[in-house]
């Protein structure tokens, strides 16, 4: 418990950071071809391996996700390979952030942990969690409500 680390560095209702990443299917996404069009789960994370149950988690809830117009976006920083297997499993974009840029921005934090960040459909944040091991990250039903809760917020 002690080397936990949870950060929360973007100011809520804010625009979130922007970002352009290369997704393992091929081509691009960036937060800006979103915007004013759909919300954003952000799911980062360092190795696969330990976000894989909570990503099939997610991918189980995908017809609650197009119901509610959220976008559900994997950002890894493992290998490229790695990235490519997990995409190929999930049906999920996975984008490629190995170096480190959208990470860094998203968190502030030198090294590459797990995240949850919930954009409204205006790209502001509205909820988020930054921490180092991917089993302090909320559970699956926990992020539902978070984007349930932003997406309602754009809605009225």
């Amino acid at each position: 418990m002690g080397m936990e680390q949870t950060s929360t560095p973007l100011a809520y209702g804010k625009l979130a950071p922007a970002f352009k990443l290369e997704t393992v299917q091929g081509g691009n996404l960036s937060r800006e071809q979103f915007r004013g069009k759909a919300g954003l789960l952000l799911i980062f994370f360092a190795q696969a391996e330990a976000i894989r149950p909570l990503l099939k988690a997610v991918k189980g809830d995908s017809g609650e996700y197009a119901e509610l117009n959220a976008h559900v976006l994997a950002i890894g920083g493992d290998t490229r390979s790695t990235l490519e297997t997990l995409a190929k499993e999930l049906s999920l974009p996975v984008l490629d952030d190995h170096e480190q840029q959208a990470w860094r921005a998203y968190t502030g934090l030198e090294r590459y942990g797990y995240g949850v960040f919930v954009l409204d459909t205006y790209g502001g944040v509205e909820m988020q969690r930054a921490v180092l091991q991917a089993a302090d990250l909320p559970s699956a039903a926990e992020i539902l409500e978070w984007v349930r809760g932003a997406q309602y917020k754009c809605n009225i």
